[in-house]
């Protein structure tokens, strides 16, 4: 950032140099959930983009003379001016963050009756006092959706893998997002964060993305939709034991009221 600006624009200012800062700064935590995005779709170690990132900073920085800057050893990147917050300390956070968000594990044992949101509250409370109830990491909406719902092809394409790859997407791409995301709000309202609470709190939400009340297709591997070609997981059963999606099979039988593979009649008639 700091060398397309000299390429630019000559020598940045020390105001524009802040500028730079500032933005590297808002731009690391979705720059992390797009490594983790793109390596969990391509199978290959994820990419420290931020790493290249936080390089171009520091040798812009490095290159900057100290009489140039006042003698300032470092430049404090949050809005607020929090004393001794800066932009290394947060990439190092967040570094160390998202090495452990990476290597957690889902829960051998998965106990439907332990109270996970309110675990999840608790901790998430503690790290950042104040917080929007929407501001909660959790997937419980999706349990009730198929995933050609979710308009995302990733999603459906590690539905029809089953054995819980759909649960394990879904952490990948929004419970991750939604712990970075949190982890710079709190650096922003509170300054320097400690990683004790915020591992605790990132299992407890690893934790509860499988402790929702998912339909056991989800663990195996699911049919697949006839009219579709899409993976089920809370399909519809014909009289005559035909699985569909609901939707893809209501709007067959507005065209035709039989099955759509065998063509029995009224195939959703009491038996």
């Amino acid at each position: 950032m700091v060398f397309q600006e000299r390429m630019l624009h000559g020598e940045p200012t020390e105001a524009r140099l802040e500028e730079i800062l500032q933005s590297g700064k808002e731009y690391l935590p979705r720059a992390m959930h797009m490594t983790d995005q793109n390596s969990s779709k391509s199978g290959v170690e994820p990419i420290k983009s931020h790493f290249l990132l936080l390089s171009s900073i520091k040798a812009g920085l490095g290159s900057q003379s100290p009489h140039r800057h006042g003698g300032r050893p470092n430049i404090s990147i949050i809005p607020d001016q929090i004393p001794g917050v800066h932009l290394s300390d947060f990439i190092t956070f967040m570094t160390q963050f998202r090495i452990i968000v990476n290597g957690l594990q889902p829960p051998e044992i998965i106990d439907l009756h332990t109270d996970t949101e309110q675990r999840i509250v608790e901790l998430l409370t503690k790290v950042l006092s104040h917080h929007h109830p929407l501001d909660i990491p959790r997937v419980r909406a999706f349990a009730s959706f198929e995933p050609n719902d979710v308009s995302s092809d990733y999603l459906e394409q590690e539905a029809s893998k089953g054995k819980g790859a759909f649960i394990q997407a879904l952490w990948t791409l929004y419970a991750k997002s939604n712990l970075y995301r949190l982890a710079y709000k709190a650096w922003k309202r509170h300054g320097p964060q400690t990683l004790t609470t915020w591992t605790l709190l990132a299992q407890a939400v690893l934790d509860g993305c499988y402790a929702e009340k998912w339909p056991d297709t989800v663990f195996q591997v699911p049919d697949v939709c006839s009219i579709c070609l899409s993976p089920m997981h809370w399909p519809e059963e014909t009289h005559c034991g035909h699985g569909f999606h609901l939707q893809c099979l209501l709007q067959h039988l507005d065209v035709s009221n039989t099955c759509p593979l065998c063509r029995a009649p009224n195939p959703l008639r009491t038996p």
